[in-house]
């Protein structure tokens, strides 16, 4: 990877990812969304394959060392790796995950807990959903970075529970993204004006 940590330096290592999901129509086969390191790995969830695959560099060369098993049908497409969990948006499932990462010798899926974590403590991600014209939101990304938005609900956190305590008009095409640091937690909107 580049200093950036966004991009790589050069495609002179090409990884070639297999495998294929139950949706035939989405995932007749790998589908790779972004690469995000963590530590000496880098992972790189995988919507066609329903996998978080898990690559080093061997010999200089970034190689397949394993892969972390998402939910079949699911569709991973971002992933957020944080103090030993990942968490992941899983866009064709409508759902967030939270994983133990396991050591890489160890593929067996570990037991999935399904979160929206709404939170400005660097220590907890925050996921953002998109409406596209229907009751059900639409996962698209996770960011640690909140920003100054119109608010399109509000959440109250508790230990161990997240209820909502309200949900103003939301807008067509809403993108949340903004977080309070208090107990009291807003998804937020830009909206085109």
């Amino acid at each position: 990877l580049g200093e950036d940590q966004a991009y790589f330096v050069s495609t002179g290592n090409l990884v070639t990812f297999n495998g294929s999901g139950p949706n035939r129509a989405r995932q007749a086969s790998s589908h790779p969304h972004e690469a995000v390191q963590y530590g000496d790995e880098v992972f790189i969830p995988d919507l066609g394959a329903d996998k978080v695959w898990r690559l080093q560099k061997d010999d200089g060369k970034w190689t397949v060392k394993g892969f972390i098993q998402q939910p079949l049908g699911s569709g991973p497409r971002h992933i957020v790796p944080l103090k030993g969990k990942l968490y992941t948006i899983h866009e064709m499932g409508n759902t967030v995950t939270e994983q133990v990462i396991p050591p890489l010798d160890d593929t067996e899926p570990q037991e999935l807990l399904a979160n929206i974590l709404l939170s400005h403590q660097p220590s907890l991600p925050a996921v953002s959903t998109m409406q596209q014209n229907s009751s059900s939101p639409h996962p698209r990304s996770i960011t640690q970075r909140p920003t100054s938005m119109r608010p399109i609900a509000t959440s109250r956190l508790s230990p161990r529970r997240l209820t909502r305590s309200g949900t103003p008009s939301p807008s067509s095409h809403s993108n949340p993204s903004c977080i309070s640091s208090d107990t009291s937690t807003q998804a937020c909107s830009s909206s085109a004006a």
